[in-house]
């Protein structure tokens, strides 16, 4: 009797046991059809973040690799003053390229003059080529003559239109021009060889038609650069 009476009570608690063994089935099928709907949003979304993530990291590798092109501790006006007495003695005279290491466009110009073997050429035979810091921690606000060799941007720069910019100088330190470089680029937005060996050749130390008094070379296209701001008419 016991016996049965056991058998009996597992006879009978078989349906109650049952009832959850049908019910899970159920539950997971409500489960799936919602995550058919849910998973494909997850997918996109983690898919357009993997692609963030994967095209960023190119970028911040290559501005982390990008080597510094000025001397950020450097004193502009002795750079200048060294820079005379040498090209008084190899009769040249002296390419000033003010800009900054954050500049991207000063990056690309100089790059632009190192791998152009026409117009390296032409720099290495005329030209003595200074690069003059004039790094901000404040582009948009302060005033120009308390950056870095800011003085040297007010003497050199009437109107200030960002860097980088160019200033020529002859072998006594005699300012020829100044030449804002946003109308150096073509359409592609490149630097445009026939502009700028155009404007290297007409300020050799041999070419005296640019050599009577100093010129202040404007443009009318978009301004370039790495630092720009609009304040008592300059642009930093």
């Amino acid at each position: 009797m016991a016996h049965t009476a056991v058998r009996n009570r597992h006879e009978i608690a078989l349906p109650n046991a049952a009832q959850p063994i049908f019910a899970i089935p159920v539950m997971r099928h409500d489960t799936l059809v919602k995550l058919q709907h849910i998973l494909p949003l997850s997918f996109v979304i983690g898919s357009c973040i993997a692609s963030a993530q994967t095209n960023s990291t190119p970028n911040i590798a290559v501005h982390a690799k990008r080597p510094n092109i000025y001397d950020e501790s450097a004193d502009g006006a002795k750079q200048i003053a060294e820079s005379v007495e040498r090209a008084t003695k190899e009769h040249k005279h002296i390419l000033l390229m003010f800009g900054a290491n954050n500049c991207g466009h000063c990056h690309s110009l100089h790059a632009f003059f190192e791998t152009d073997k026409n117009i390296a050429d032409v720099l290495k035979r005329n030209y003595l080529v200074v690069m003059i810091d004039v790094k901000t921690d404040t582009p948009n606000t302060g005033k120009i003559e308390n950056w870095h060799n800011g003085l040297l941007l007010k003497k050199y720069s009437l109107v200030y239109q960002g860097v980088p910019f160019i200033v020529i100088l002859d072998a006594n330190g005699k300012q020829l021009t100044t030449q804002d470089t946003g109308n150096w680029s073509g359409e592609d937005d490149q630097y445009s060889h026939d502009i700028v060996m155009a404007f290297l050749k007409e300020r050799t130390p041999n070419d005296k038609r640019h050599n009577a008094k100093p010129r202040l070379q404007l443009t009318s296209a978009r301004p370039r650069g790495g630092h720009r701001r609009a304040s008592r008419g300059r642009r930093r």
